[in-house]
């Protein structure tokens, strides 16, 4: 080192000889003046592509993406051809947030032809959170053609297909994602979606059950499960995906609706009660989901939670004479 310390104070314009001590401390661990040099031999020749390649590495390192996507690109100026400039360049890019950029490195690496499968994802990926949907399937099939057809992708095709209302299809790409990796929470909770949807409520069950545990923050999962649940009259069962969806986002009529039917069978009246008056008010057609349940809390003997059913439901639907029949009914059974 001494000796390149020297060289380079009498020939301070000589770029590999600050890029030779630069790569030395760098081995070395001494980072902040390997960059120093690094910088200066890039600033001295500026098609000298190492340094500024190693350059996006360190600041990769130190996960300062947006400083290594401009030393990456800086580098691919000088070697378009470079597969992992590219690739590393795109990868910071995504990091940083810089989407509309890494597609433009991602087809730079397209054209280089190495990992495409792997690059093929990458703008999955950047097509998704452009908002892009059918770019993103378009380039997740690309992914699994190319032999990059991992649980991930085939969860991806299998969620993105189910938005274009491709269920058949949908059905089979998240099997297939199953079959790689049995507890992938993405192809779990949608494929319990998919049985619920058509009416397979036993079916569901499982896969939602296993989506919850992978998927520890999804409302959705747990609406879902809670609402099978109670489908298969598992009521006191369906409290606990719930009120942790509810912990979750307390805002979803459905989720209130559901929370609060399940606290109705578990005795918790006057809760269950307020969730629901809460929900149909927000939304009155949510008045419609709740007559399937006064039979079952008749016959359980939940007498106060079968008047409060009635009540909500007539905030929806304050002409249903059938309702307000019932209502009368329980009333009177009730002693009031």
């Amino acid at each position: 080192m001494e000796t390149l310390r020297a060289a380079i104070k009498k020939n301070p314009g000589k770029a590999r000889l600050q890029f030779e001590l630069a790569w030395l401390l760098h081995k070395s661990g001494r980072l902040t003046e390997a960059i120093n040099y690094y910088r200066n031999a890039a600033a001295i020749q500026h098609d000298y592509f190492q340094p500024r390649f190693n350059l996006g590495r360190l600041y990769m390192q130190r996960n300062n993406h947006a400083e290594a996507a401009k030393w990456f690109g800086r580098a691919a100026e000088a070697k378009p051809d470079h597969f992992d400039c590219q690739y590393n360049h795109a990868l910071t890019l995504i990091y940083s947030k810089q989407y509309e950029a890494a597609e433009t490195a991602l087809a730079a690496a397209v054209k280089i032809g190495k990992m495409p499968g792997r690059v093929h994802y990458l703008r999955a990926v950047v097509s998704l959170r452009r908002g892009q949907p059918a770019l993103a399937l378009k380039s997740y099939r690309a992914a699994a053609k190319a032999g990059h057809a991992t649980a991930e992708v085939w969860a991806r095709i299998g969620y993105l297909l189910l938005g274009q209302k491709k269920i058949r299809e949908a059905e089979a790409a998240l099997k297939k994602a199953l079959a790689q990796n049995p507890e992938h929470g993405l192809a779990l909770a949608n494929l319990g979606g998919i049985f619920m949807r058509k009416g397979k409520i036993i079916e569901a069950l499982p896969y939602l059950q296993r989506a919850a545990k992978a998927l520890k923050k999804s409302v959705g999962v747990r609406v879902n499960l809670g609402l099978a649940l109670l489908r298969l009259k598992k009521y006191r069962q369906s409290v606990e995906p719930l009120k942790e969806a509810y912990a979750l986002t307390p805002n979803l009529p459905l989720l209130q609706i559901a929370y609060g039917v399940s606290l109705l069978f578990d005795g918790k009246t006057k809760r269950g009660s307020k969730l629901i008056v809460s929900a149909v008010r927000a939304k009155k057609s949510m008045a419609d989901l709740l007559g399937g349940y006064l039979a079952p809390l008749v016959k359980m003997k939940k007498l106060d939670g079968a008047i409060e059913l009635l009540k909500a439901i007539l905030v929806g639907q304050p002409s249903n004479r059938v309702a307000k029949k019932n209502l009368l009914i329980l009333l009177r059974r009730r002693g009031d």
